[in-house]
C-alpha cells in the first residue's frame, strides 16, 4: 500500500493470503428492443418536473391543493399528511 503524498511511500505490506477482492456486476433485463433503446437512451427517464406534475394531480384528485402548485414546503407538508404511510415507512 502506498500513500499518495511526499515520495509515495510504502506504509503497508500484504502477502496475497490477506487480501481479499470483490467484484460487483450489474446486468440489466429487458422485454424487447424498443425497452432496451428507452433505457440506454434515457427516453423514459424522469424528470423532477413530471414527478411533481403528477404528485399535485394525485394530491388534487384527493382534494388537495387548492392551488396549480403550492410552493416546494407546502407541498411537502401537504404529501406527509396525504401519505401518513410512506412517512412511517421512510421514518423506520
Amino acid at each position: 500500500m502506498h500513500h499518495p503524498g511526499l515520495f509515495a511511500a510504502v506504509i503497508a505490506r500484504h502477502g496475497w493470503d490477506e487480501v481479499r477482492f470483490s467484484i460487483s456486476w450489474k446486468a440489466y433485463c429487458f422485454a424487447d428492443e424498443r425497452e432496451r433503446r428507452a433505457w440506454r437512451e434515457h427516453g423514459d427517464d424522469l424528470v423532477l418536473e413530471r414527478i411533481l406534475d403528477r404528485l399535485v394531480d394525485d394530491l388534487r384528485a384527493r382534494g388537495r391543493p387548492r392551488s396549480d402548485r403550492p410552493p416546494p414546503t407546502s407541498l411537502a407538508l401537504a404529501s406527509i399528511d396525504e401519505y401518513p404511510e410512506v412517512s412511517a415507512a421512510l421514518a423506520a
